[in-house]
């Protein structure tokens, strides 16, 4: 007995656009109007707006994703994310390292693998 082939992952972001209002509402709109069914669907806010994404998902099947992560747990790294801070605000997924660019270890700070941060990336 083969398993069901997974469903494709679309993911959505809106770079510098949006304030929390704007996000809150957007993504209660998508959970409203989507199935996901076909598809399993994060979006990927800015940084400041996480947090009112992560609320007005709550209970859904809408994954919410950050747009980037810093390969350091700490550090001065003026305006990066690093993947302690996102793992404390709840189930966020590093979008960037969905791009299988980032996922190669010769490109040498970038993480090699989603699993060398303590964040999870959830099927």
């Amino acid at each position: 007995m083969s398993l069901p082939a997974p469903l494709p992952l679309v993911v959505g972001n809106w770079k510098m656009n949006f304030d929390e209002a704007a996000t809150a509402s957007l993504v209660a709109d998508l959970t409203r109007r989507l199935s996901f069914e076909r598809a399993e669907v994060a979006v990927a806010p800015p940084f400041p707006s996480l947090r009112a994404a992560l609320d007005a998902a709550a209970g859904s099947l809408l994954a919410i994703a950050a747009q980037n992560v810093h390969a350091e747990d700490r550090g001065a790294f003026t305006g990066e994310v690093a993947a302690p801070m996102l793992a404390a605000m709840g189930n966020i997924h590093p979008q960037r390292l969905l791009d299988p660019r980032y996922l190669d270890p010769d490109l040498g700070d970038e993480p090699a693998s989603p699993a060398e941060l303590p964040v999870v990336i959830e099927s």
